[in-house]
């Protein structure tokens, strides 16, 4: 009851109909306002005394309660609902401090499953800032944090597109939000792992959109389901190991050489003497990167590097003949598909990697 009360609507999707879910709904939200209607005139009212009353009347919200408890507790995934449960509550010291005080009047298995997370529950009396910190994993033995990329793939965003937030905020986000639920530690450690910079301005427009009524609860039920569709794929690519791998890169002079050679060869003469390779380097580099760690081109390494005080452009690789662009883009699709064998190899070696022909 209390981790229902203190983290819904996280697993309402757990319901076994949607009556009984709008009837813990309609308790919660009474539970909540009396509470405010409390404080509004200036009287102390403990967050305890609204987190795990029972409903007094009707009795079908109890009965709608116990049977979500139940639900959670019997289903073949319980210790993941709890774990799940437990992260929405780490940081609330009333929830805290109330499983505290109730954990000896649990039974035995209830004991066991919470202990395993309780070390993440106890009260800071000087806690992490906001966003920072620490959450358990909910979902680690369903998918490993190393398989999921920088760049949301098109359909895991599909679950997220009709939330209606700013996409390219919300896609970054997510990656951010999986890793969590896969590893655990706090946001700036997830990111971070992800190869993102510290956050953004960017990012202020997504927390905006969360705090209008209702699009937070939207978006961590949207996220739930892209947890479980994410849990259900065969993925092999270890993209941290990309990442790691390719920090502050850009092709190695030698192999943009190599990849030139094999353009010039598929080249007309007046093409030749028109293509200043010069001025495309840096842009190549840039979404070979992405292709490489299906990476965000704007967190490219190679993206805030002058070379030879050429700027460069992602839109460089679009000013050349449709022609020579297409056997460009082919080349060094072929030298990208090369040196991501190389690194996804169990002990890559950085002398080791394949140099197209001439």
């Amino acid at each position: 009851m209390l981790l229902i009360h203190a983290t819904w609507p996280a697993e309402a999707r757990l319901t076994p109909h949607t009556g009984d879910a709008d009837l813990i709904e309609a308790h919660i939200n009474e539970r909540r306002s009396a509470r405010r209607a409390r404080q509004d005139k200036g009287k102390r009212s403990l967050a305890i005394r609204s987190l795990d009353a029972p409903p007094t009347d009707p009795a079908a919200a109890t009965a709608a309660f116990l049977a979500l408890a139940t639900r959670i507790l019997t289903a073949p995934a319980a210790r993941e609902h709890l774990n799940h449960l437990l992260a929405h509550c780490a940081n609330t010291t009333a929830v805290r401090t109330r499983i505290d005080h109730l954990l000896p009047h649990c039974s035995p298995g209830l004991q066991t499953a919470l202990s395993l997370r309780l070390h993440d529950l106890r009260i800071r009396r000087k806690g992490p800032r906001p966003g920072h910190a620490y959450t358990p994993p909910v979902t680690e033995d369903r998918f490993d944090a190393r398989h999921i990329p920088q760049y949301l793939p098109d359909s895991w965003f599909a679950f997220l597109a009709a939330l209606g937030a700013p996409a390219e905020s919300l896609r970054r986000d997510a990656a951010v939000r999986l890793v969590q639920m896969s590893r655990g530690g706090s946001r700036p450690q997830a990111a971070s792992y992800l190869g993102f910079p510290p956050p953004v301005a960017s990012q202020r427009r997504l927390l905006t959109w969360q705090s209008a009524p209702g699009n937070a609860t939207r978006y961590t039920t949207a996220l739930a389901t892209l947890a479980d569709y994410v849990a259900t794929l065969d993925q092999h690519t270890d993209w941290h190991r990309r990442r790691t791998h390719l920090q502050g890169w850009s092709i190695p002079g030698a192999e943009w050489d190599a990849i030139i050679a094999a353009v010039h060869h598929q080249q007309t003469a007046e093409e030749q003497h028109k293509t200043d390779w010069h001025l495309y380097y840096q842009a190549a580099s840039v979404w070979a990167w992405a292709h490489l760690t299906h990476g965000d081109y704007l967190y490219a390494p190679a993206r805030y590097r002058r070379f030879h005080g050429v700027p460069g452009s992602l839109s460089a690789l679009n000013r050349v003949s449709r022609h020579t662009h297409h056997a460009f883009r082919a080349t060094l699709r072929e030298y990208c598909n090369a040196l991501a064998t190389c690194i996804d190899r169990p002990a890559p070696d950085t002398n080791d990697r394949p140099l197209l022909p001439n």
